[in-house]
Formats: C-alpha cells, sequence, structure tokens
C-alpha cells in the first residue's frame, strides 16, 4: 500500500512555512539576532509580530497530522510510529494555540 501523495506532501511540506516563519519572526524582532530568540518565544505576547510564529506552528502541526493519518494506513498494525506521529502535530498546533505570556530570549544559564 503506498502513502497518498497528500499525506507525502504535509509530512514535507509541514517543515517549509514553519522554517519561513520562524526566519521572519526572527527577523522582525528589533534589536536581537535570529540566534538570541528562541522559537516559542517568537509566538509569545511581547514579541513584535507573535502571529507568525504561531501560524507556523499551527501550519507544521496540521501538516504532521496529515502526514501521519497516511502513515497509519500503511504502517504495520499495532505501530505506534503514526500515533506518535499524530501527537507531535497535535502538540505542535498547542504549541502555536497556547502561547508563552513572554519572550525569552535566551535559555537558563546563557550569560553575554
Amino acid at each position: 500500500m503506498k502513502l497518498s501523495r497528500l499525506a507525502a506532501a504535509g509530512g514535507v511540506a509541514g517543515p517549509v512555512p514553519f522554517t519561513v516563519a520562524w526566519v521572519a519572526g526572527s527577523l522582525r524582532q528589533a534589536a536581537h539576532s535570529a540566534a538570541e530568540v528562541q522559537l516559542s518565544g517568537l509566538a509569545a505576547e511581547d514579541a513584535r509580530d507573535p502571529q507568525i510564529m504561531m501560524a507556523g506552528f499551527v501550519v507544521l502541526g496540521a501538516g504532521t497530522v496529515v502526514f501521519g493519518t497516511g502513515l497509519g494506513r500503511v504502517a504495520a498494525p499495532r505501530s505506534a510510529g503514526p500515533w506518535l506521529v499524530l501527537v507531535a502535530g497535535a502538540a505542535s498546533i498547542a504549541a502555536g494555540l497556547f502561547r508563552r505570556d513572554h519572550m525569552l530570549l535566551a535559555g537558563p544559564g546563557f550569560r553575554r
């Protein structure tokens, strides 16, 4: 059984708009380089254009869910792989919808 073209496209095309959103959102942050800003911080309320990264997370998650659904149709019975892909897609969508309350520019212990 073959993986449908739509499902395969979801698995390939989901990361592309996510990466574009990351780059665009990073470039929109005043006085911060792309390396300083965490991905989820780009969707925070105090980010310059949080809707860019929020949309990136949602599109990534939707593509991953479509891919996981197609994978479930061709995977071996009782395989955990498709289920894990679906959970990852749902988590990506949740990351876009339930965003952080403020931007964190660096991880714990980071010093300039």
